[in-house]
Order: structure tokens, then C-alpha cells, then sequence
């Protein structure tokens, strides 16, 4: 049985489970035993938290409407997952330079596998968003555009020097899942149905060639 910890923010979370329900079906499918773990519940457990930025995964957050992340080593010492699906970063690009992000990300990864050096840290790149004034009050910028893919390529460049140095990590590029924000919902950010789907098969295809 192995158990999988799904972490990020509201891509993560998702309506009616998002890539997970996929995803854990898949598995099952193909005869691979699993449990998703995590404090939040909602179609299987998970850590996902609507609005958090990567500061709030790792070092904790409250929120009174989305709930409360604890520090990274507190949550993957309680739940001790063999696998760390990790999507995190969106709300980063908001406000933050690329490479800032970039960061407080690596530090994320790092202190992961401080704590268990063993897991199988599978970093996934961060969905493209359209710019501009979005329902809940945020305006993303205009160079949005340019600042996610630039966060998805340091991210991909340091999870293959890490593969190199033998580290159990790896990339899953979610981002070209989508051809344009068109196939993302209304807001711009969050995805439809079958773009969840495609995620979900993008984590399938790490999970089962590794």
C-alpha cells in the first residue's frame, strides 16, 4: 500500500476532488494500492488549501475559510507519505518575481527530504493563468505570461540536477497540459473537468515509470 500526500493549493483541493478522484482511479485500475493522505478532507484526503502561496506549506498558515496548513515537518512526519505530489506556486506569481518563487519552493523540496529522504518528491510545473482582475479580488499582471513559464523552468532544471545527484524527485510538466487559459474555467485560474483529467494522467504516467 503505498500512501500519497497531494499538496498545493486550490488546483489541489478542487471541486469534487479535482485530479485526485481520477488519479486514485486510475491507480486502482492498474492494481496499485494507495491511500491519499493529509489533513484536509474532501473526496480523500489531501493538502491542498485554496489561496495559500508556498510560505504557507511550508512554514503553516490559518485561514478562517480555507482552513489551517501546519509546518512541513510537523505534517509529513504525522502522515509519513511514500509519495508527495507537490503543485504549488500559483499564487506566488501574482506578486512575486519568478525566481523568488522559484526560492522558497527549492526550500520546500529541501526540507522535504531532510525529513524523509526517502520519498518520491514528483514536482509538477504550474498550469498557465490568464491576467487580469479576478472574482475574489486579486489582479494578476500582465507579465503573468512570462513569469510562470520562467518559475516552471527553474523548476524543472533543479529537479534534474537533483536526479543527477541521485535524489528520488522528479518533473511532471502539467503545463502543457492545457493549450490556453480557453480551456481553463471562467476566472482564468482554476481548471474545467477535463483539464483536471489531464493532470491527473500526467501524474499517472510519472507515478508508473518510476
Amino acid at each position: 500500500m503505498k500512501t500519497i500526500m497531494c499538496m498545493g493549493d486550490s488546483i489541489t483541493k478542487g471541486p469534487e476532488g479535482g485530479y485526485r478522484r481520477p488519479l486514485a482511479e486510475k491507480l486502482t485500475a492498474a492494481g496499485i494500492a494507495c491511500e491519499f493522505v493529509g489533513a484536509q478532507e474532501a473526496c480523500g484526503r489531501h493538502e491542498g488549501y485554496p489561496g495559500f502561496a508556498i510560505d504557507h506549506l511550508m512554514h503553516g498558515n490559518v485561514s478562517e475559510n480555507y482552513g489551517t496548513s501546519r509546518e512541513l515537518s510537523v505534517t509529513l512526519s504525522e502522515y509519513q507519505p511514500d509519495i508527495l505530489l507537490l503543485m504549488l506556486g500559483t499564487n506566488n506569481m501574482y506578486s512575486a518575481h519568478p525566481a523568488v518563487a522559484f526560492q522558497s519552493l527549492k526550500q520546500l523540496m529541501d526540507r522535504a527530504h531532510s525529513i524523509l529522504p526517502e520519498l518520491e518528491l514528483y514536482v509538477a510545473s504550474i498550469l498557465p493563468v490568464a491576467p487580469g482582475l479576478k472574482p475574489w479580488g486579486s489582479t494578476v499582471p500582465i507579465d503573468v505570461t512570462t513569469r510562470i513559464p520562467e518559475f516552471n523552468g527553474r523548476i524543472a532544471g533543479y529537479v534534474t540536477a537533483r536526479q543527477d545527484q541521485g535524489a528520488p524527485i522528479h518533473f511532471v510538466d502539467v503545463y502543457r497540459t492545457v493549450a490556453s487559459t480557453a480551456e481553463l474555467g471562467p476566472d482564468g485560474v482554476h481548471p474545467q473537468t477535463p483539464v483536471f483529467s489531464k493532470i491527473a494522467d500526467a501524474w499517472y504516467a510519472a507515478i508508473t515509470a518510476s
